[in-house]
């Protein structure tokens, strides 16, 4: 079980060495890594905030990264030679590409899922089996690899039906 690195953030405020500002990375850069950069900004005024490729709204509040969020190894390696105190990963792509796991692999704390957790967001078909096995209600479905076969099935069940790819919404 993955600690509770977002509690104890939440109350230190510092960096690990317990002197310096706490040293916070966001991984992306649209509206919700936007909306957490300020809030954590608000709450830690004297940490140091880094953002992968930070949007024009975000880039003066912070010290940008030119590495894609979803590059697992570069923001690994990054991190860990930078002391990050912090990694708050953001968009579902470097979540289900693990980028939270090898975060954690080289000793920097993840405010994230990994990749095993996130894959409720990132596969329909494995979210769908995990509420039906866990009595989750939820409505019929069928998964298909094949698409006659997937046509065969909206025909059998009739109107209204949804179909819907399995992945991550592009």
């Amino acid at each position: 079980m993955r600690p509770s690195v977002w509690a104890a953030a939440s109350w230190t405020l510092s960096g690990s060495d317990g002197c310096q500002p706490m040293r916070i990375l966001i991984a992306g850069n649209g509206g919700r890594e936007h909306t957490l950069l300020w809030k954590l900004r608000r709450d830690a005024p004297d940490a140091v905030f880094y953002v992968t490729r930070p949007n024009g709204g975000m880039a003066g509040e912070c010290t940008g990264v030119d590495i894609a969020p979803g590059d697992a190894g570069a923001l690994s390696a990054w991190a860990a030679a930078e002391r990050i105190d912090l990694a708050v990963i953001g968009p579902e792509g470097p979540l289900a590409a693990g980028v939270a796991d090898r975060l954690e692999e080289r000793g920097v704390p993840v405010f994230g899922p990994s990749a095993a957790a996130a894959r409720i967001e990132s596969s329909k078909a494995f979210a769908k089996d995990l509420m039906a096995g866990g009595g989750v209600p939820t409505a019929g479905y069928e998964v298909h690899a094949d698409a006659d076969r997937a046509a065969a099935c909206i025909e059998a069940w009739g109107a209204p039906v949804v179909v819907k790819a399995s992945g991550l919404a592009a």
